[in-house]
């Protein structure tokens, strides 16, 4: 029992020893996991102190930086204030700025287009005039040439009439080779027309324009237009041709043509220069006065042809003064500058320190200007309203005088004076009452004093006195006329430079640029009138040959007798040149003063309401025609003179008979 007792004890003690030894091994096991918590506790005690420490050295990067940026946001703070500051002082001068005033401008505003379309009327103009006196010269070329084949045709037309046929069918004969012979000419014409002048004119126009490809229209109404009124005058020239022939019996037309019977003279009633005449030089003067018709057809015919080129070149001559007149004679500013009508103090005190510096402006005046619409006549009228700041200092800035007199005009104190082009195409005389209506739509009636010469827009200049008794304000002298010290370019561009950086100063227009634009525009308004003068030249070509034409054919057995009476080729040349150049040297004389009329009538057809033209030919415009026509005709006694000398004594003297 007791060992029992002592065995159980031992168990029980065994089982308390092995109780123990798991509970040792549970509490190895706990510790080795504390350790490996420890350890990785102090891992991450590690690593929290790196992170921390990083964030400490980031922390005491960032107070560095806030340190060294400290005066800046004072300064940024100070710059802001500041800027409220002045968003503040805009917002109460937003407040009090006056609702603003809108336009609306078309194309036609664009100085370009507005350029280019006064061109168009210019050509338009001249395209609407001159087209007549080249009918009026085709006229009298297409009469004489079919004169010239009717008598030619005499014995035809005899026989015809003989062996049956009616009157009506010869002249159809002639009416249906006039019709085919003048179809033909519109035809070629027309494609000339249509392409080679528009072409020359826009290819002119491309050098101061930027234009589109060219599209040449074919238009019905002038082609059909153009083409009836050359048939009717070709085939009227050839009724009035064929009438007297065909009046004729067919006896009378068998036979040649009697020669027309001579007659004396006005220079054989004067003895004391007719004996001293030679015996060719009296035969000349007789035949000149015995053929009539060909006399005044071949005297017309130069007549024209040189009217049309002393009007040629006066166009150019009237185009080509505008400039000069305009912007060197009458207007003698250099400058015009506009300032804004709320300039304040300072641009104001800039300005008057630029006026005086001698070394880019010579003197100045001011001057109240104002574009405005009037109607007179039944016509509008773009007029400028011109008012200097005193009547005595106008002429340092526009010369004011008549064209004609060059008398110098003077500003009233109950007058105005208008310019010419204004009074021609309004109507207005010195002594009649202007309605002028200004800017603000109010109507003054004021006395017209005087007509100034002037060429480009419409002015109406007004003393102060004036302006203010008619309109009841005073004028607002915002515009300076200012004359340059240097012309050269460098002043040019110091001057600009100088009054584009003073606030306030709304336009500056040099007189030189102006100049050189309207040289540009006229430049190529001259090249039409360049092709107006050849096309004018070489009709007077045409004229001349044809009217030659018919002196010698009708004259064949004239010429062919003269030769058979021992005359040489020379001298029957001179016998025919002779006569021509008489008739040359009386048709030119009379073309010059027949162009001074046709000048001024082509001027005042092509002149537009903004501008005159010059309405004085130069004296050696009369001379380049004169010598033109002289030129062609030597040029066609130089073509016709194979015809002279070939003609056969033999053939011409058979008689038809």
């Amino acid at each position: 029992e007791a060992r029992s007792r002592a065995q159980a004890a031992v168990q029980a003690e065994q089982l308390r020893l092995a109780a123990l030894d798991t509970a040792a091994q549970t509490a190895q096991h706990q510790a080795d996991a504390a350790q490996a918590a420890l350890s990785a506790a102090e891992k991450q005690v590690g690593d929290a102190q790196a992170a921390y420490d990083d964030v400490q050295k980031q922390l005491n990067d960032a107070n560095a930086q806030i340190a060294q940026q400290e005066p800046v946001l004072a300064a940024g703070e100070a710059q802001l204030t500041q800027a409220r500051s002045q968003l503040q002082d805009a917002q109460q001068a937003l407040a009090s700025l006056q609702p603003p005033t809108w336009y609306v401008l078309d194309r036609s505003t664009n100085p370009s287009f507005a350029s280019f379309a006064a061109n168009v009327d210019k050509v338009e103009a001249i395209a609407a005039v001159f087209p007549i006196f080249f009918f009026l010269v085709a006229a009298l070329v297409a009469l004489t040439t079919m004169a010239r084949m009717v008598d030619e045709e005499r014995t035809q037309i005899g026989t015809l009439k003989a062996l049956g046929f009616t009157t009506r069918e010869i002249l159809q004969k002639y009416l249906l080779y006039a019709a085919l012979a003048a179809l033909g000419g519109c035809a070629l014409g027309t494609a000339v027309g249509i392409h080679l002048f528009p072409a020359v004119i826009w290819n002119a126009y491309t050098m101061m324009y930027t234009l589109p490809r060219l599209h040449f229209l074919v238009l019905p109404v002038y082609i059909l237009g153009a083409a009836g009124l050359a048939c009717l005058c070709t085939l009227g020239a050839t009724l009035n041709a064929c009438a007297a022939a065909l009046r004729e019996n067919a006896s009378a037309l068998l036979l040649p043509k009697a020669p027309k019977p001579g007659r004396r003279i006005l220079l054989e009633r004067l003895p004391f220069l007719w004996k001293r005449m030679k015996f060719t030089h009296k035969v000349t003067a007789r035949n000149l006065l015995r053929y009539k018709k060909r006399f005044l057809m071949t005297v017309f015919g130069i007549a024209g042809c040189t009217g049309l080129l002393v009007t040629g070149f006066g166009l150019h001559d009237s185009i080509s003064n505008i400039v000069s007149n305009q912007f060197g004679e009458i207007f003698t500013y250099d400058v015009s500058v506009t300032a804004d009508s709320k300039q304040d103090s300072a641009s104001a005190a800039a300005l008057e320190q630029l006026l005086a510096n001698e070394g880019l402006i010579s003197g100045h005046i001011a001057v109240h200007t104002e574009q405005t619409d009037n109607e007179w006549n039944g016509e509008s009228f773009p007029t400028q309203i011109f008012v200097p700041q005193s009547s005595d200092q106008l002429s340092r800035a526009v010369n004011l005088r008549e064209r004609r007199s060059r008398k110098p005009l003077t500003l009233s104190d109950d007058g105005v004076i208008i310019t010419e082009k204004l009074s021609e195409r309004a109507a207005l005389r010195v002594g009649d009452t202007l309605a002028l209506r200004n800017a603000d739509g109010q109507t003054a009636q004021l006395r017209i004093d005087a007509v100034a010469e002037n060429y480009v827009e419409n002015y109406v200049f007004l003393s102060p006195q004036a302006y203010a008794a008619g309109f009841g304000t005073t004028p607002d002298y915002r515009t300076l006329l200012i004359h340059r010290a240097d012309q050269t370019e460098q002043s040019h561009d110091a001057l600009s430079t100088a009054l584009l950086q003073i606030d306030g100063i709304s336009g500056v227009s040099f007189i030189s640029d102006i100049q050189t634009s309207f040289e540009n525009m006229l430049e190529k308004i001259n090249i039409i009138v360049l092709v107006l003068i050849l096309s004018a030249g070489s009709l007077a070509f045409i004229v001349l040959y044809n009217l030659t034409n018919i002196n010698i054919t009708e004259r064949t057995k004239e010429l062919a007798t003269m030769k058979v009476l021992g005359f040489f080729d020379q001298e029957v040349c001179a016998y025919v040149y002779r006569e021509t150049a008489v008739l040359t040297v009386i048709g030119t004389a009379s073309g010059l003063v027949f162009g001074i009329f046709l000048h001024q009538f082509v001027i005042q057809s092509v002149e537009v309401n903004n501008f005159m033209f010059g309405r004085e030919i130069q004296p050696l415009s009369y001379v380049l025609s004169a010598l033109l026509t002289v030129v062609f005709s030597v040029l066609v006694n130089l073509v016709m003179r194979r015809h002279l000398t070939q003609i056969s004594m033999v053939e011409s003297m058979k008689a038809p008979e």
